[in-house]
């Protein structure tokens, strides 16, 4: 035993013990008013970048499919096409030299809705003769307004959404409020329609009636753009 004392004791004399100190837990300093502002900058900007990609990725697969169409067609579609590719374009560039986001945005997204109200409700010139707006209330075109709106929330902004919803519905209610005091225009609900208590056949042809606008229509696409700006949030 005393033989593994004194061994003990050369081994301490030869690597003697060092006195291991802990540093004290470093001091993080509060991130500043500025850093905080650069950061929602940028991530404001990626917010915009993921709607260019998404929204580009969309207008390519519509541009094949309007090269499928006879050329007197699509060149309006590609067009039109070609102008919301811009309209896409502008106000992320325009954010990234440094302009206001808030007001860059409103102003574009102002003129998206525009346009595509624009587009969905005034036929084209190609289309038959006798087509009329009131018919192109009731296609399922509306439902470019829902992608739309869901493209924005690839944004992660829920005020960028709620901006664009409310924007998509006041354009199609101007859109629409133009089409139903158009002189042609028979104004129409289903209430109104059941109330009066006509045929069934007077019913299918009044809301066959290339003039019919009805009211139950707007409702209804209303309460769809409401749903579809809310439910992402």
């Amino acid at each position: 035993m005393a033989r593994f004392r004194n061994s003990l004791a050369t081994i301490s004399r030869a690597w003697p013990l060092r006195r291991i100190e802990v540093n004290p837990t470093p001091q993080i300093s509060e991130p500043t008013a500025q850093y905080i502002e650069d950061e929602l900058t940028r991530e404001e900007l990626r917010g915009l970048t993921a709607i260019f990609w998404g929204r580009s990725t969309v207008l390519v697969i519509l541009s094949f499919w309007a090269l499928t169409l006879p050329f007197e067609r699509s060149g309006g579609y590609l067009l039109a096409l070609l102008v919301f590719g811009l309209l896409g374009a502008l106000p992320r560039l325009l954010v990234k030299h440094g302009l206001q986001q808030k007001i860059i945005l409103g102003l574009f997204v102002l003129l998206d809705v525009s346009v595509l109200t624009f587009l969905l409700i005034v036929p084209p010139p190609f289309y038959v003769d006798g087509w009329t707006p009131q018919i192109n209330l009731r296609l399922p075109n509306f439902l470019y307004v829902g992608i739309y709106i869901v493209g924005m929330a690839l944004s992660y902004s829920p005020w960028l959404v709620l901006l664009s919803g409310f924007m998509a519905a006041v354009a199609w209610s101007i859109g629409f409020a133009w089409v139903a005091t158009l002189p042609a225009s028979v104004l129409s609900s289903s209430r109104k329609t059941l109330d009066t208590g006509i045929s069934s056949e007077a019913v299918i042809a009044s809301f066959l009636d290339r003039n019919t606008v009805s009211l139950t229509i707007w409702y209804n696409q209303v309460l769809f753009i409401f749903l579809v700006t809310v439910t992402p949030l």
